[in-house]
């Protein structure tokens, strides 16, 4: 296992990890996803796009200033699907 796997599975746990994936260049999906205290269904919701067919995608996670351990597991889940690009921004609620 990886370094970046043994801090996901240590700090979190093993249903928190996700694959592995390099980065893209130029993508032809952008998929954004909105969150704020959702950590438990942020890798189920990582998996299901890890999953589809096409692979020239960017995952950008806006984390709306999330008081849970969010941020912490999207900085590791960017660091192993170089896919996605983690984004926090202050609470502001829903745009």
């Amino acid at each position: 296992m990886s370094e970046i796997t043994l801090l996901i599975q240590h700090k979190f746990s093993m249903k928190m990890l996700i694959a592995k994936h390099h980065s893209v260049n130029n993508p032809e999906i952008s998929i954004i996803i909105p969150t704020y205290n959702c950590l438990k269904y942020l890798p189920l919701c990582i998996k299901s796009i890890q999953k589809q067919l096409v692979e020239s995608i960017e995952i950008l996670i806006i984390d709306d200033g999330s008081t849970d351990d969010t941020w912490q597991y999207l900085a590791l889940a960017a660091q192993c699907d170089k896919r996605i690009k983690p984004i926090r921004i202050p609470h502001g609620g829903v745009a």
